[in-house]
């Protein structure tokens, strides 16, 4: 039989147990001494000073026994095994149980799905709870969701609770869960705590290659007694399942744009991979527009044997506003990764303003006369883009209110004026532009972006030759076709023959790409091995640095037929910024909205039906709205919460995706298993029986703290009596022989 004490600071305690000794010592006040002929007569015998002696040290005694009886029990004594926790009533117990919510869950291929097998599994286990047991219910997803948190004792809760929950999506992180169950079990009372894991088998959930995650976890578990250490217990109802039969998934959707004028190709591209196929698979996909399948945009697609192949669409969207575009594979035994989606805005046309750095009598000499002219062409009946020109000399803060994108084209230095609109603007979404020529000044930008980061590289010092870009004798660099990789710049490789990796650069500045706020990219270099374009974000915009001018004076890209598009494609990724439409699980939806936007009339739509509140973002202008609750991967929308009378209004989409490695369904092996399990971390049962041997195995602890305070109550009526006794009494004299 062993024995522990759940709360052992309570100890300290202990000192308590001087309090009667300094109690008795500080009563005996010491008199003066006054020899008096008749005081022979009142002192007591010999025996009966003993005697008084003896009970007030029998006081002291029981009185430092209360106190310790006290201090034990405030420390929660507890008893495993033997006679004495055989005649005590048994402990009730706290537990957690956590489902796997993860779409792997869903597997069909069977007489029931994982899931629906966990949530009958734990109706089974719900019933063989006793009165008083309590139980919390965690989702393990992205994220983890409390869908009993705290634990309740009411049991009719938790079985309503398990019937109203979400179909599986996502990905699972087992040992969040896990984290989160023993935070709940540190809360709690009871002497048995113990956590059920109803999970599918499947590995990656179980994050076994990342020792910190399990680290922590047994961290927590050390901070527990013995007695109330919780028992962590793994079961896989619904096996055995066939997990061999070929199935197939998508990659996340990747598209060349987020932000598309009216009328302009946007282009899909997805990647279907193949799981268990033994030979080579044909297999239908097909474009989904706010959820209208085209049928006549089906592609019957081969995937090779357990391979990949990519697929792609194009697709215009006439109307502006924001739409929602899925590509949608045959439904498999695993459904859900057989959709990508992803959401876009259309607009009629994007405002941009053009700054130029170095203006010139000649408008055909200024800096953004072939920037101006690619954006407003006068044979577009429909312009892409409104672009707007003012002098470096004439901006005003006022003239970024209007504008998505604004272009810095050679300009000197940022103006002092200038520089806090211009972070501001960026930081609330906008898109950021900025050229180099011969007008930089390298030192004034690099000190402006020490201390603001709005540049994503700093500006070095100039290359090449100061060559005419025309004089076919130059040393020849142009962009390089192999870095154009991103799916928005693939349209300008070389075999599309557009120019663009044609284009000759004569002079351009060497940059350094930035690692801080967020680290920056290169989206194309020159042949020289030097960065041409380099990308970046400031909070929630965009921002670029070319590193020649935007002008034919260093290039020939103006006279290539791809500067158009190209400027258009760049621009519109710069503008992408103002929502965030496209996001994984726990990163807020983002979207500006007028100033006159009434968030209390509109409502967030959450994949499962579920409805948010619409926030308030937090920018300075107070233009943007947000929900901050993305732990459901899927479609969200936000919609007027009245529709009475706003048929003008359509829905806003937007995707929150998730990690598509959850398609693996490779299991946990036994060495995993082992590890994972350690020195009695947790255990992997089979079935209910194996569950229920395992909670009962070894002797159960009783806690008997309220033996002790009966005892105490024993002692406390025998310190009265015998205090009562000694005043009662008081220290007269035996005369039994007189």
């Amino acid at each position: 039989m062993g024995w522990e004490l759940l709360n052992t600071p309570m100890l300290w305690g202990l000192a308590g147990l001087s309090l009667p000794v300094l109690t008795h010592l500080l009563s005996r006040k010491r008199h003066e001494v006054v020899p008096w002929a008749a005081m022979q007569f009142l002192e007591l015998e010999k025996t009966a000073r003993r005697k008084v002696r003896f009970e007030e040290l029998l006081l002291i005694v029981l009185r430092m026994a209360l106190v310790a009886l006290l201090v034990v029990a405030l420390c929660r004594p507890a008893s495993s095994g033997g006679w004495l926790a055989s005649l005590l009533k048994k402990t009730r117990r706290d537990v957690v149980l956590v489902i796997d919510g993860s779409y792997s869950m869903g597997w069909r291929d069977g007489r029931q799905t994982p899931h629906a097998a966990a949530i009958q599994w734990a109706h089974r286990y719900l019933e063989e709870l006793g009165p008083g047991d309590r139980v919390a219910v965690l989702e393990a997803r992205d994220q983890v969701r409390g869908v009993i948190d705290p634990p309740t004792v009411n049991h009719d809760v938790a079985r309503a609770s398990l019937s109203r929950l979400a179909p599986p999506a996502g990905t699972a992180d087992l040992p969040a869960a896990i984290h989160h169950a023993i935070g709940l079990l540190r809360e709690t009372s009871n002497l048995r705590r113990e956590i059920i894991i109803l999970t599918d088998g499947q590995a990656i959930g179980w994050r076994s290659d990342d020792p910190v995650a399990w680290e922590t976890l047994d961290d927590q578990l050390d901070g527990f007694p013995d007695a109330t250490r919780p028992r962590i217990l793994v079961a896989t109802p619904g096996e055995p399942r066939d997990t061999a039969v070929a199935h197939y998934h998508l990659d996340q959707l990747e598209l060349s744009r987020e932000l598309v004028p009216s009328g302009l190709a946007v282009t899909l591209r997805t990647t279907i991979h193949g799981h268990g196929n033994a030979e080579t698979a044909t297999r239908r996909v097909v474009l989904e527009v706010d959820g209208q399948r085209l049928s006549n945009r089906a592609l019957s697609v081969r995937v090779p044997p357990s391979g990949k192949t990519t697929v792609e669409f194009e697709h215009r969207l006439q109307a502006p506003g924001s739409h929602r575009l899925a590509v949608v594979l045959d439904e498999d035994p695993l459904p859900g990764d057989d959709r990508s989606e992803a959401a876009v805005v259309s607009v009629e046309a994007l405002p941009v303003l053009l700054v130029d750095g170095a203006p010139h009598p000649d408008v055909i000499r200024s800096e953004t006369f072939f920037a101006h002219a690619a954006l407003s062409a006068t044979a577009n009946e429909r312009p892409w883009i409104d672009g707007r020109v003012v002098t470096w000399d004439r901006l005003k803060p006022t003239d970024l209110e209007s504008a998505q994108v604004v272009v810095l084209a050679n300009l000197t230095r940022p103006e002092p004026e200038h520089r806090a609109s211009l972070i501001e603007f960026v930081s609330n979404g906008g898109g950021l532009l900025i050229t180099l020529g011969d007008r930089t000044n390298a030192a004034a930008w690099n000190t402006w972006s020490d201390d603001s980061g709005i540049l994503p590289a700093r500006i070095l010092d100039q290359g090449g030759d100061p060559l005419d870009p025309e004089d076919s004798t130059a040393a020849a660099v142009h962009p390089a076709d192999e870095s154009l990789n991103r799916s928005w710049l693939t349209r300008f490789r070389g075999e599309r023959q557009g120019g663009f990796t044609e284009a000759r650069f004569t002079r351009w500045w060497s940059l350094a790409p930035g690692e801080s706020p967020e680290p920056a990219q290169v989206a194309a270099r020159l042949t020289s091995g030097d960065p041409l374009l380099v990308t970046g974000r400031l909070q929630q915009g965009r921002t670029a640095i070319w590193a020649s001018s935007l002008d034919a004076d260093w290039n020939t890209l103006p006279a290539r037929p791809d500067y158009v598009s190209f400027l258009h494609e760049l621009l519109f990724r710069l503008a992408g910024g103002q929502s965030t439409r496209n996001i994984t699980t726990g990163d807020p939806l983002l979207m500006t909205v007028p100033a006159d936007f009434d968030i209390s009339e509109h409502v967030f739509i959450g994949p499962t039906g579920q409805r948010f509140a619409v926030e308030r973002g937090d920018n300075r202008q107070g233009q943007q709205v947000r929900l901050a609750d993305t732990g459901f991967p899927g479609h969200y929308s936000m919609i007027p919460r009245r529709s009475k009378g706003r048929s003008g209004q359509s829905p806003e989409h937007f995707v929150v995706n998730s990690d598509r490695n959850e398609s693996s369904l490779q299991r946990l092996d036994e060495t995993t298993r082992g590890r994972l399990a350690g020195s009695d971390r947790l255990r992997f049962v089979a079935d209910q029986q194996d569950l229920r041997e395992a909670i009962n195995r070894g002797a159960p602890h009783t806690e008997l703290w309220h033996l002790v305070l009966v005892l105490f109550l024993g002692l406390l009526l025998a310190e009265v009596t015998l205090t009562r006794r000694m005043v009662r009494g008081g220290y007269q004299q035996e005369t039994g022989d007189s």
